[in-house]
């Protein structure tokens, strides 16, 4: 149950650091960091996008997954055929 927990608290903890709000994904670690939806249309968008976070100081592999759902969703951009 312990492990359950972990991950439970982990997705609240990312909802709150990646999320949409109208025409953007927002990424909120150590400030609110605003990436507009309208550059993010297809997977290769997305994929750039990320390869410009990774090189953020504060980026960590979960909101870079984070990212990668809600501008996916958000654009229902489908990356497992892409």
């Amino acid at each position: 149950m312990h492990d359950v927990s972990n991950v439970n608290d982990a997705l609240d903890r990312l909802a709150t650091e990646v999320y949409a709000d109208g025409d953007s994904v927002v990424i909120n670690v150590d400030y609110e960091y605003p990436i507009p939806l309208a550059g993010c249309c297809t997977a290769k968008d997305i994929l750039s996008r990320v390869s410009h976070l990774c090189e953020k100081t504060w980026m960590t592999p979960d909101v870079i997954r984070g990212f990668i759902h809600v501008a996916a969703r958000e654009n229902g951009v489908n990356i497992e055929d892409s």
